[in-house]
């Protein structure tokens, strides 16, 4: 008899699916999708790593333009992976949320550059991880 199921995802495995997600391996994008709680945590953790890594007036485009990558790239991915926008922009937050928190390191510095190119990574990385399928 197999092991049953775990169906929530548990915080001890937040770290390993963050280090998948960046590179982008199938196991661990399916496992973020498929657990309860996945697109709570990500939503979560990835929010807040958007406000330590972008000034308060550059919050609301950058969450749009998040929002917009996300969609873009589930959209270019569907025919690999079947995904719905739903699906896309819940696997969006999780590659960016590390390089988000990376680029608040630069904050002080008072530009908005370093949380762009952590999205704009985030969401190429998402890509390739896509492309290579789900299956």
């Amino acid at each position: 008899m197999s092991a049953p199921r775990r169906v929530y995802l548990e915080w001890r495995e937040v770290p390993g699916l963050y280090a998948g997600a960046l590179r982008g391996e199938p196991v661990a994008l399916r496992r973020i999708l498929g657990a309860r709680k996945g697109g709570r945590i990500g939503f979560a953790l990835g929010g807040l790593a958007l406000l330590a890594a972008c000034p308060p007036d550059a919050l609301a485009p950058l969450a749009a333009l998040h929002v917009a990558l996300g969609l873009s790239v589930g959209a270019l991915t569907r025919g690999a992976t079947g995904l719905g926008a739903r699906e896309a922009l819940r696997l969006s937050l999780w590659p960016a949320a590390p390089l988000l928190l990376l680029a608040a390191a630069f904050r002080p510095l008072g530009s908005v550059a370093p949380a762009l190119a952590a999205l704009s990574c985030g969401q190429l990385l998402l890509w390739r991880g896509l492309r290579r399928g789900l299956g």
